[in-house]
């Protein structure tokens, strides 16, 4: 599902630029005892994380950009056992939204589940809008 997700993806970003975007999956017993703590999971917690590159630089980076924005409490309890209780699909979600979007609705339309600024940083990079709209996102 996710390599045919980024292949959609890839063929709306602009060839001139070096873009990738990546999925990894990670299982952590940290997450596992910090869940079983908080009475969410009695099994291993799989943490996702997705991030794009762009010129092998990381310009976008769920959940790691956002540590503390998904901390409730502003501890560092959720940076220290890699936990967290949210819906990862949304990434997903969204992704395929953006590319079943047409190209005249591209800055205007409004992606409900995007709270991490991932759309803004696909129009960065999307063909189909113009490269000088492109440099003022």
């Amino acid at each position: 599902m996710w390599s045919k997700l980024q292949k959609q993806l890839y063929k709306i970003i602009s060839p001139d630029i070096d873009f990738q975007i990546h999925c990894s999956v990670y299982k952590t017993k940290s997450a596992w005892t910090a869940g079983q703590k908080a009475g969410i999971s009695k099994k291993r917690e799989q943490v996702p994380r997705y991030w794009i590159t762009v010129n092998n630089e990381i310009v976008w980076d769920f959940p790691n950009m956002f540590l503390d924005d998904l901390s409730q409490d502003n501890t560092n309890t959720i940076r220290e056992t890699y936990f967290f209780p949210t819906n990862y699909f949304w990434v997903h979600n969204v992704i395929q939204e953006y590319i079943n979007t047409p190209r005249q609705d591209l800055l205007t339309v409004s992606f409900k589940e995007d709270k991490y600024n991932l759309v803004n940083t696909l129009r960065k990079y999307d063909k189909r809008i113009s490269k000088y709209i492109r440099r003022e996102l």
